[in-house]
């Protein structure tokens, strides 16, 4: 299918515009197999004191959608939290989310948790640091979200990947 044949990008939250700790380990917590396979990962221990917990599930809804979602409890240090995806294909941002073409395949990015946010893209080419790999038409698509948008400081951010069926 176009989700696991293609290589539109890699995402991943950041907190606080911080770089993740390195030492930080990311287990797997839960996986279900069968026709809609799921996995969760714990991902608190790469944002340190940034965030109390967080994880994020990966579901396969069907041949053409992942479901990525991403459970927050925010610390008091929490500030911003960024939904990001890093990525070579051509963008374009449309009501509720973004389209990305590659290879003549084309995938959509929805946001589903936060529709009124909308997407902004980032040009990494040129990179922004010296020693970072240059790669050609690289670009970060982002969501930013504001610790306020999380009153009760705990938090759901959904993003579904659908490609053309």
């Amino acid at each position: 299918t176009l989700l696991t044949k293609s290589n539109f990008g890699h995402s991943t939250l950041t907190v606080n515009d911080s770089l993740h700790k390195n030492n930080g380990f990311v287990p797997l917590t839960n996986f279900k197999g069968g026709e809609n396979p799921e996995a969760t990962f714990d991902m608190s221990a790469v944002f340190g004191t940034s965030m109390k917990s967080a994880s994020r599930r990966f579901l396969k809804e069907n041949n053409h959608s992942i479901l990525i979602e991403d459970k927050m409890q925010l610390s008091d240090a929490t500030k911003n939290i960024t939904w990001q995806i890093m990525t070579t294909a051509d963008v374009e941002i449309v009501k509720g989310g973004v389209v990305l073409k590659q290879g003549g395949k084309e995938m959509k990015l929805q946001n589903l948790s936060h529709p009124e946010l909308t997407f902004s893209v980032v040009s990494l080419d040129p990179p922004p640091l010296e020693l970072d790999r240059k790669i050609e038409n690289l670009k970060r698509i982002e969501m930013r979200l504001p610790a306020y948008l999380f009153p009760e400081k705990q938090g759901v951010i959904q993003v579904r990947l659908m490609g053309a069926e």
